[in-house]
């Protein structure tokens, strides 16, 4: 069977537009096989409606084959793992029950992913130490050089400037990212459902523009 792929239309944080992304895509005949953090892999098939996908917090592991067989037990079959996101799980008949019709205990799934989230909040910092650990070095041994270096080296303080740029542009990105999962847990922990009319549509350009900085 012959493959598509597609970008994401929707934010990792939106799961719900993702869902219903995955159902619309089945109802095209294209069936999801993998996903990515970026773009899902479809093959292609008959048209298929009212299939139903849902998206769960990723546990430690990748794939959690207790997990899958309890689900499958109940008519959800595990489809692929958004890496460090999602678990993904698909039912094909109408009558399987919903995964979770408890909102409050789905939102204890969530709290591994923003943990997760906040953990990147350390990695871009430790990133941005490594790249200047020369210049932290000098910090220490000869405080006196740093200025005459930056202000002679128009090539250093330009590096020092994209560096800056790139961490402040990162953390933004996942601060807006954890923030709307931050949001979404304390709503499904009041023991609401998810909200499926609002959507955060994918900027294409935003994500571009991220791998350009860190290249």
């Amino acid at each position: 069977m012959s493959t598509v792929k597609k970008n994401l239309p929707y934010e990792l944080y939106d799961p719900a537009g993702l869902e219903d992304w995955f159902a619309q895509m089945a109802a095209q005949g294209l069936h999801l096989v993998k996903c990515g953090s970026e773009r899902a892999t479809f093959e292609k098939g008959l048209p298929k409606s009212g299939i139903r996908y849902r998206l769960e917090a990723q546990g430690y592991y990748e794939n959690d084959p207790d997990k899958n067989r309890d689900y499958g037990e109940f008519g959800w079959e595990h489809v692929t793992t958004i890496p460090s996101f999602y678990y993904i799980y698909r039912a094909q008949d109408s009558a399987a029950p919903e995964l979770h019709t408890d909102p409050v205990t789905q939102s204890y799934t969530m709290k591994r992913l923003i943990g997760r989230q906040r953990r990147w909040f350390l990695w871009w910092p430790l990133w941005l130490l490594f790249c200047l650990r020369n210049q932290v070095v000098l910090l220490v041994t000869s405080p006196a050089q740093i200025p005459g270096n930056i202000i002679l080296r128009d090539a250093v303080l330009c590096g020092y400037l994209i560096l800056l740029f790139a961490l402040i542009y990162e953390l933004a990105i996942h601060y807006t990212q954890m923030s709307v999962l931050c949001r979404l847990q304390k709503r499904l922990a009041a023991g609401l459902p998810m909200d499926r009319s609002k959507r955060y549509p994918r900027s294409f350009w935003r994500h571009g523009f991220s791998w350009v900085i860190i290249l």
